[in-house]
C-alpha cells in the first residue's frame, strides 16, 4: 500500500506495479498522480489514510508493507499510528511500515526509535529520507577525491546546502579516512553562514574531520556566473571536485555550466542535482 502519490509515490507505486508486485496506491484527493497512476494500471483510491475506514477499505490487514510518502511528515506518521491501532493484535507476520520524514533532525531522532525495537509485533517500523540516501548513492558514483591536485587534501566545492547538501557533506565526513588529512569543504548558499552553523550544530563530527567554510553567496549573482569568486577560494588550494546540490534543475545546471566555463581547460569533475 503506497499512500501519497506526489512525485515520489507515483515513481513507486507505478514500478511495483510494472514489476509485478501487486500494489494499491492512496491520494487524499483526485491528482496528477491518481490519473497516472490509473493510466498505468495501479488499483488507486482517492482518500485520507488517517480514516481507519479507508484502510479497512485498502485490506491494510492483507497487506505486506505500507508506505507512507504524503508530503508532510506529520501526516505520514499519523498514517503509520493508524495502522499501528487498526492492526493491534495481528498474529501474522508485522506489516511493515515505511515513513517518510523530509526533516533531517526528526528523522535521526525516529531512527533512534526504530533501532530500539519498542514497536509492537503486529508492525515493523522502518524511517528513511530520500535525500539521505540520494547523498549516499551521489557517493557511490562521485566520491570525494582521496588527493588533492595540488598535493595534500583535497578541496571540494558544495554549491547549494540544504537538505541534499547537508546530508552529502555529512555522509562524506563519514566516509572520510581520518589518516588522509582533513579536506577543505568550500559551501556556497545564500544563507551559508545559517546553513553550515545549523549542520555542524547538528552533525558535530564533520567539522573533526572537515574544515567546512561558508561562502554567503547566491548561485544566480554575476559573481558566481561569471566565475569571479574562484579566484579568491583557490588562492591557497584549487578546486578538486565539485557538487552541486540546488534544487532547482535549471538553476543547478546553470550553475554547473558556470563553474565549468570558469574552470576553463582545467579537468574538475561537476556531479549536478537534477
Amino acid at each position: 500500500v503506497v499512500c501519497g502519490l506526489g512525485d515520489t509515490g507515483t515513481a513507486l507505486a507505478t514500478a511495483l506495479h510494472a514489476a509485478g508486485i501487486p500494489v494499491v496506491a492512496l491520494e487524499r484527493i483526485a491528482s496528477g498522480g491518481v490519473t497516472t497512476c490509473r493510466e498505468r494500471g495501479v488499483l488507486t483510491h482517492v482518500g485520507d489514510g488517517r480514516e481507519p475506514d479507508v484502510l479497512r477499505l485498502l485490506r491494510i490487514e492483507r497487506a505486506r508493507f505500507l508506505v507512507a510518502v504524503a508530503g508532510d511528515d506529520g501526516t505520514n506518521a499519523e498514517i503509520v499510528a493508524r495502522t499501528r491501532a487498526l492492526l493491534a493484535g495481528r498474529e501474522n507476520s508485522p506489516l511493515t511500515c515505511l515513513l517518510h520524514l523530509q526533516d533531517l533532525g526528526l528523522y535521526r531522532l525516529m531512527r533512534e526509535v526504530e533501532l530500539a525495537g519498542d514497536e509492537p509485533g503486529c508492525v515493523r517500523l522502518e524511517c528513511f529520507n530520500l535525500l539521505e540516501r540520494a547523498a549516499a548513492v551521489l557517493l557511490d558514483e562521485q566520491p570525494f577525491p582521496e588527493r588533492g591536485a595540488a598535493a595534500g587534501v583535497p578541496h571540494v566545492l558544495v554549491v547549494g546546502v540544504g537538505r541534499l547538501g547537508h546530508s552529502l557533506i555529512a555522509h562524506a565526513a563519514r566516509r572520510w579516512n581520518t589518516e588522509a588529512g582533513r579536506p577543505r569543504v568550500t559551501a556556497i548558499d545564500a544563507e551559508a553562514s545559517g546553513r553550515v552553523a545549523r549542520l555542524l550544530a547538528m552533525q558535530p563530527a564533520v567539522s573533526k574531520r572537515f574544515e567546512v567554510a561558508p561562502l554567503l553567496l547566491d548561485p544566480a549573482d554575476a559573481q558566481f556566473t561569471s566565475g569571479r569568486f574562484l579566484a579568491e577560494i583557490e588562492s591557497e588550494t584549487p578546486v578538486d571536485a565539485v557538487y552541486v546540490c540546488l534544487p532547482d534543475d535549471g538553476a543547478a545546471l546553470a550553475a554547473a555550466l558556470a563553474l565549468r566555463a570558469a574552470f576553463g581547460g582545467r579537468s574538475v569533475p561537476i556531479a549536478v542535482r537534477t
